[in-house]
């Protein structure tokens, strides 16, 4: 009975914190701002061709209406990578209406170290602005702000809905996962391709042909989501399945053609495949950037879990 009367007592006392706790305490307690009214959510997509990552093309500053984020002197926005990052469904909430971005590299110099004395040095980093355009953004807009070029203006592709869908087997062995395409391919140096892109994804269940997926999209587009099914290794697995896609270009009369790139070895490729593995429930969105006849920037399919 004594114990009876403890977990009662526990129980209330649990009930009265829980209750007590309001969305107030939480804004008050953390840097958190209620979205909402004149306000748009954006992440930030740096997908520019580039090169491997040095001091001298790392974006160790992002300044968004004059607001700067930086991390002392490491780099905050990776090629072919997104700010906000570090977890699922992240973005930057900003006041709707003309949105400035603005992108910092660094340079390091050694300068006195007034911590010595002056005597000794240390480096020190040094920004220098490298890009700096203007979007226009609605309230209630929510999505990503592509850099594709530093020279123009980024691309704003919404979110919205994903896609769900539904146990496909009776057995509940095979389930779905979302998926949708960015085109962000260059043909050559500074020349967005000109083909339309077609998504497609490889049918393990049937004769292993490859079966569109999604709309044809032209660069700076991306498809609606689609829910593709993914098929466990086990009934008590979590759940994820290895699956195969492949791009290619297609014409007003439906007509496929494959696309011809150069790897970063120089060597010619006749198509473009690739494969991820897809988790039950997980929405994708996967971009296709690089360029097609530069060795230096391969073409590639860049993933981003939304969810």
């Amino acid at each position: 009975m004594k114990l009876f009367k403890y977990i009662v007592a526990t129980l209330v006392v649990m009930s009265g914190a829980l209750v007590s706790c309001s969305d107030k305490d939480i804004i008050d307690e953390y840097e958190i701002d209620k979205v909402g009214g004149n306000k748009a959510l954006v992440q930030i997509m740096y997908m520019e061709p580039m090169t491997a990552a040095t001091n001298a093309n790392r974006i160790y500053c992002i300044e968004l209406n004059g607001n700067k984020i930086y991390n002392q002197n490491t780099e905050v926005l990776a090629r072919y990578n997104a700010f906000p990052g570090g977890a699922v469904g992240l973005f930057e909430s900003v006041d709707a209406g003309t949105l400035n971005i603005k992108l910092y590299r660094g340079e390091f110099k050694k300068v006195p170290d007034p911590e010595k004395g002056g005597v000794e040095e240390k480096d020190s980093l040094f920004l220098l602005e490298y890009y700096n355009q203007n979007i226009t953004l609605n309230a209630g807009d929510q999505g990503s702000c592509v850099i594709y070029d530093k020279d123009k203006a980024p691309v704003f592709i919404p979110l919205g809905e994903i896609a769900k869908g539904t146990t496909t087997d009776e057995d509940g062995t095979a389930d779905w996962a979302a998926v949708r395409l960015y085109n962000f391919m260059f043909d050559s140096n500074g020349q967005p391709t000109t083909g339309k892109v077609q998504l497609r994804m490889k049918d393990v269940d049937g004769d292993g042909s490859y079966i569109p997926l999604g709309e044809p999209i032209g660069f700076g587009e991306a498809t609606s989501w689609q829910t593709t099914y993914v098929h466990k290794a086990s009934y008590n697995s979590g759940g994820s399945q290895r699956r195969d896609l492949d791009c290619v270009f297609v014409d007003g009369s439906g007509n496929y053609t494959d696309i011809s790139w150069v790897n970063s070895n120089g060597a010619a490729r006749a198509s473009f495949t690739d494969y991820w593995t897809l988790t039950i429930g997980r929405a994708y969105a996967w971009y296709l950037r690089g360029v097609r006849d530069d060795k230096s920037y391969p073409i590639a399919i860049t993933q981003w879990t939304c969810r």
